[in-house]
């Protein structure tokens, strides 16, 4: 075999092997994203976001968004979901996160996220004016646990 060829071979395996993993490498840096954000909103003292903090969730709503429009497939999708709801939520934007919690919850009941997502969403609907649906929702949380 000439070093063509093995250049060749060489650089399916490269592409193969990265397109196998830019899924997770998309989502691992839209969760890197989202603790950054996070480090810097409690350092501001929690619900002051510092624009730095919303630059850095911005970045993992685009991130997510990409796993979840690209990566559909993955097992990364309900984890792009829960971290999209989480965005939202410290955002302030309770529609847009109810959505998302709502969406893991229809298509991933069984997630590791499904509690949370069921807690968070609690909180986007009281904040979002549905106090009477929020406090059923988490009287219906405490009964099962």
């Amino acid at each position: 075999m000439n070093i063509k060829g093995s250049a060749k071979i060489l650089f399916v395996f490269v592409a193969v092997i990265f397109c196998g993993c830019v899924y997770y490498n998309t989502f691992f840096l839209a969760r890197k994203s989202y603790k950054r954000a996070e480090k810097l909103r409690k350092k501001a003292g929690g619900d002051n976001i510092p624009s730095a903090a919303t630059s850095l969730y911005e970045k993992a709503i685009e991130k997510s968004s990409k796993v979840l429009a690209y990566y559909k497939e993955t097992d990364y999708v309900d984890d792009a979901l829960f971290l999209l709801g989480m965005c939202f939520t410290r955002m302030g934007d309770y529609t847009k996160a109810l959505r998302k919690y709502n969406e893991l919850l229809s298509n991933f009941p069984e997630s590791e996220f499904a509690q949370d997502a069921r807690y968070w969403r609690s909180v986007c609907l009281y904040y979002g004016g549905e106090e009477e649906i929020a406090l059923d929702s988490l009287e219906a949380i405490a009964e099962d646990n």
